[in-house]
């Protein structure tokens, strides 16, 4: 929740500072208006709040999960990529993998072994399935076009907003040059 509650304050303060740019530089330019103008005066702005709004789906959907009011699974039940303990170990608690706690609930039968969790579907103690294999519609969703899509329209904005790509080209060429 701490986690969620920073990021909001962080991604909602870049978002509202590249508005204000995009503000001042309205102001100190021409008021001819046209498409292309607009873009490229808010375009950055736009791109890091879009990105923002995407970056910040997926701790609020694990917030939203955590307290148990949104229970759609990112995962696939009985994901065939799971590694099971073996011999196979039914269990109602993590605990019940193991003596040894690995921390995160996670339990080895003794220090240096591989760590298991119960898997609450099927009571069975297993390495988890936090693979993208295993991740459902749901998953993909938040974990790949959220987070992925949402941090790259975010670098696209602050790159663009600062002509930073041009500023590099011109000092490689310097550099080079000599």
């Amino acid at each position: 929740m701490i986690n969620l509650v920073v990021d909001l304050i962080l991604m909602g303060g870049l978002s509202t500072y590249f508005w204000y740019l995009a503000a001042t530089k309205r102001q100190n330019s021409t008021r001819t208006r046209t498409a292309k103008k607009w873009m490229n005066t808010y375009g950055p702005a736009l791109l890091v709040t879009i990105g923002s709004c995407l970056i910040l789906a997926d701790p609020i959907r694990h917030v939203l999960q955590d307290k148990h009011m949104w229970h759609a699974p990112m995962y696939i039940k009985n994901c065939p990529v799971r590694a099971l303990q073996q011999p196979i170990r039914t269990c109602s608690q993590p605990s019940d993998c193991g003596v040894h706690d690995c921390g995160g609930g996670f339990f080895a039968d003794q220090a240096g072994t591989d760590c298991f969790t119960c898997w609450e579907d099927d009571g069975i103690c297993s390495e988890g399935a936090e693979t993208f294999r295993c991740l459902s519609t749901i998953g993909w969703v938040f974990t790949i076009f959220c987070s992925y899509i949402g941090f790259a329209l975010f670098f696209t904005g602050v790159l663009w907003n600062y002509d930073l790509v041009s500023k590099i080209r011109r000092k490689w060429s310097a550099l080079t040059s000599s």
